[in-house]
């Protein structure tokens, strides 16, 4: 357990910041080289083990278990460490490449912005790091490196890029893989968080009844969810949830799911609401722990929606595509593997405490 709390710390201290740089021995300071003599640091491989090591401890059959003596979609824990860690050191030069190709720089805020957090994350982690020969300078070096990539693939796919995506394909990519929803969510749980008993079943049934009832009858459905707040705090006792300025807002209790956003929501769910295109339409939805009564809705109601999350929808559009690109670029860039190095750096060398 003790691992996993501090494996925790080193994902949460720099989400989406890699690390580099250590000074472990004389013919083992760098992991590889490229282009014009330039080099990665070995911290920088370091830490993309660490960050390896932390996600793949969530996919062994066993996490209680030793994940060294495990496995991952059939490849030993210690080969896929290895083999994520190496990725992750392509996707850097293949950034950093790109980068100085066409021409792009960081200005002197988004500089200041991806290091703002390498202070704090030294704070919390130092001591690790130290121990893994992880250099507070290589974490700013990666911090610097992860801004470069967000920065390259808007210079790849953004407005003017070399491969900008049209506001027609990206409305078409909305319009496909998205779909808006309100719903009404009915716990089969008490107040105190205990299982209803079969009486208090057969009442959410009446009231998922009553309420699929009023949706069918035409009730406007932002009505319906604020009627199901008051008499909630109505039968607590507890001042009912506020929709002060929103009372005539028919979007606003919307949600917006993709078909992969099962993060979020019930697979099952997402299943039932992209089960059909219709509009509207009053549809009961049950797991374990509720029932919800839900409708889908026209996509475009609020065109803000889509306009405000253009850089969501890109980055989802095309950002298995910008990973295998740079990952393809890497293998033509020339880069040489410090054979000491890697032979050095194994995945059972990491140390967490």
């Amino acid at each position: 357990m003790r691992k996993r709390k501090i494996l925790a710390l080193l994902a949460s201290a720099l989400t989406l910041v890699s690390l580099g740089g250590c000074e472990l021995g004389k013919n083992t300071t760098t992991i590889a080289s490229y282009g014009d003599g330039q080099t990665v640091p070995a911290g920088v491989y370091l830490y993309y083990q660490i960050t390896a090591y932390e996600s793949g401890f969530y996919q062994v059959s066993d996490p209680q278990e030793d994940p060294m003596k495990q496995s991952i979609d059939g490849v030993s824990f210690s080969d896929w460490v290895t083999q994520k860690a190496q990725e992750a050191v392509k996707r850097q030069i293949a950034t950093e490449l790109e980068f100085q190709r066409l021409g792009l720089s960081l200005t002197e805020e988004e500089t200041d912005a991806a290091l703002s957090g390498v202070n704090s994350a030294w704070e919390a982690n130092g001591a690790v790091y130290e121990k893994n020969g992880i250099s507070k300078s290589s974490i700013e070096l990666v911090a610097l490196s992860s801004a470069k990539y967000s920065k390259l693939f808007y210079a790849y796919y953004g407005e003017g890029g070399e491969k900008e995506v049209s506001e027609d394909e990206l409305l078409d990519y909305y319009q496909t893989n998205y779909k808006r929803v309100a719903q009404i969510i009915f716990p089969k749980t008490n107040s105190d968080g205990s299982a209803l008993d079969e009486a208090g079943l057969e009442q959410l049934d009446e009231r998922v009844g009553r309420y699929m009832e009023l949706a069918e009858s035409g009730e406007p459905f932002h009505k319906l969810i604020q009627m199901k707040d008051e008499e909630d705090a109505a039968a607590s006792g507890e001042e009912p949830v506020s929709h002060e300025g929103h009372e005539d807002d028919e979007n606003y209790h919307d949600i917006i799911v993709s078909k992969d956003s099962s993060g979020y929501y019930p697979q099952a769910f997402l299943d039932a609401v992209f089960a059909s295109d219709e509009l509207n339409v009053p549809a009961v939805y049950e797991s374990s722990g509720y029932k919800a009564v839900f409708i889908r809705k026209d996509l475009m109601a609020d065109p803000d929606d889509f306009t405000n999350g253009k850089e969501t929808l890109l980055s989802n559009l095309k950002s298995a595509e910008y990973e295998s690109e740079l990952l393809s670029a890497a293998d033509q860039d020339g880069i040489v593997w410090n054979d000491a190095a890697v032979k050095r750096y194994q995945p059972k060398n990491l140390k967490f405490r």
